[in-house]
């Protein structure tokens, strides 16, 4: 269920350019905009998350990110937004 809600979230992040905006903002809180937003997860549910988008990602798409898991943990969650437009 709690997976559920951190896609719905991001889902809603790509359609609504304000939310987006403001997760992108340096030092943004996702955990907060999201509870803000009506949604409800942990930080380890947006992390199990974040790990389970890693592993479905194309063999072309790791490619592209060059260092795969250092890329992620460089950028944390914001990665998720550049994921989901694609």
């Amino acid at each position: 269920m709690s997976e559920a809600q951190v896609k719905a979230f991001f889902d809603q992040a790509r359609a609504d350019i304000n939310l987006k905006q403001q997760l992108k903002a340096s030092g943004s809180d996702p955990i907060a905009l999201a509870a803000a937003a009506g949604f409800d997860f942990s930080a380890a549910d947006l992390s199990r998350y974040q790990a389970r988008r890693v592993l479905e990602l194309s063999d072309e798409q790791l490619t592209c990110v060059s260092g795969g898991i250092v890329i992620v943990k460089r950028f944390g969650w914001q990665w998720l937004l550049e994921t989901l437009d694609s």
